[in-house]
């Protein structure tokens, strides 16, 4: 491990640093088994202090190993929660004097995956966790027991404390063509050459891509060579055109599930003869990358359930993923809004009403038509009134509207007049039903109970 750590935490080229880092991470990953050989391994790739803290212990170790010397209040430049089963068990840090470097996010986004691990173990095993007792009784720096087959592991999510990334890459699981979280790829696989791990059933259950990767291919700053790479380990052809998806759950729990049914319904054969690359990026936010120009058969078998929002991207070249995923989680943003609208949107389908999810929440919740629309719902039965107002927009006539509510035409009426003398419109007048419309659209994509967002 010695080795794997002595090197530079930062390659002089930034095309070989994510590659390297990963793969230095994984191989750690794969061979520590107590919190503080873990924290001391990323002390030495960061080049600077680490730190986990585990219900209101903090273990601390610098680059040599030792503790720092400095006493008095810790400063992470860069921190991740450590989230097993839905539950923050805890907190990892570096401690970078300056400005943080470019890899930090990702240094600690493996180093909170680890310690979830770990956090998972010791509580199969009947511990409180990563850092829980006192040295010597199964304490800060006991060994933990290794999951079996089938152990799963704990999720980096963002912490919520003021001043922390609000993103972290949540758990994966093993992608296509055997490439697994914690299980690195060899030196034809261009990562340095770096072992494989010994046993990466530590990273969950088979079936889910690695996110790292998946987040490799959809990042914007992410160099080509790195890209290329990424989609090689993915088994994904570096050219031709791609698709991305954003799946987006209102209940994290459903999110591994939601990801698989839809990479299975969406690109039923790939290459490899599997369902196409995908992996959980945020708790309830997850990619599929799809090969291929189109997946409209797919699509139109594809019928989420409630709680769950997918939105396609185009079909682009390889270097424009980042392109059809900022598009895909637009389009998300609109999947089952309301009675009219479907769990599935596919952002070539949406026109200029995309543009609408760009307009900043402070502008558009602050517009007087969609104040009226918030006051219209929080009436007691508000999210009828709402529905029938989207109803009565985008539908024909009042027959068509009931029947797509299930409501007599005459319920359906008396809610439009209550819905104009909320809104002092008039639903009969072309241009101010667009008006009422764009209102309640605008209302629901910023709603603060709108999941999608």
């Amino acid at each position: 491990m010695y080795g794997l750590t002595s090197s530079p935490a930062h390659p002089s080229s930034e095309a070989e640093t994510a590659p390297a880092l990963l793969a230095r991470f994984d191989a750690l990953f794969g061979s520590v088994t107590d919190a503080d050989e873990l924290v001391r391994a990323a002390a030495r790739v960061a080049g600077c202090t680490a730190g986990m803290s585990d219900h209101g212990r903090v273990l601390r170790r610098c680059p040599a190993g030792g503790v720092p010397e400095a006493a008095g209040e810790v400063i992470p430049s860069t921190r991740r929660l450590i989230t097993v089963a839905g539950r923050a068990t805890g907190e990892v840090w570096i401690e970078r004097p300056g400005e943080p470097l470019p890899f930090d996010t990702l240094l600690t986004e493996r180093l909170a995956l680890a310690a979830a691990a770990l956090a998972a173990a010791a509580l199969a095993a009947g511990g409180g966790g990563v850092t829980a007792g006192e040295p010597g009784g199964g304490g800060p720096f006991a060994r933990t027991r290794r999951p079996g087959a089938g152990a799963g592991r704990g999720t980096a999510s963002a912490p919520g404390a003021a001043g922390a990334p609000r993103t972290a890459a949540a758990p994966g699981t093993a992608p296509a063509r055997g490439t697994a979280l914690g299980a690195v790829p060899g030196p034809s696989q261009g990562f340095g050459g770096v072992a494989q791990a010994p046993d990466h059933r530590v990273w969950g259950p088979v079936g889910l891509g690695d996110p790292a990767l998946v987040q490799a291919v959809l990042s914007a700053s992410m160099p080509e060579t790195q890209r290329s790479r990424a989609l090689h380990l993915l088994g994904l052809p570096p050219a031709g055109p791609m698709r991305a998806v954003a799946v987006v759950v209102a209940e994290p729990r459903s999110l591994q599930g939601a990801l698989r049914a839809s990479a299975a319904e969406l690109s039923p054969t790939t290459r490899s003869g599997g369902t196409a690359p995908h992996g959980v990026l945020w708790p309830r936010v997850g990619a599929i990358v799809l090969p291929g120009p189109g997946t409209r058969t797919g699509a139109a078998t594809l019928r989420p359930g409630p709680g769950v929002a997918v939105g396609l991207g185009p079909a682009v070249a390889p270097e424009r993923l980042p392109e059809s995923w900022a598009q895909a989680r637009r389009a998300a943003r609109f999947a089952g809004l309301g009675p009219t609208w479907p769990r599935l949107v596919d952002a070539a389908e949406l026109g200029a009403q995309v543009l609408l999810a760009d307009i900043p929440e402070d502008a558009a919740l602050t517009h007087p038509d969609v104040t009226a629309v918030a006051r219209l719902e929080a009436e007691p039965d508000g999210p009828q009134m709402l529905a029938t107002l989207e109803a009565v927009c985008r539908t024909r006539s009042l027959r068509e509207a009931a029947k797509l509510l299930s409501l007599h035409h005459s319920s359906v009426a008396h809610r439009v007049a209550r819905a104009e003398r909320a809104l002092a419109m008039s639903l009969s007048d072309p241009s101010e039903r667009q008006r009422a419309h764009t209102a309640v659209l605008l209302w629901r994509l910023n709603a603060p109970d709108n999941w999608r967002n």
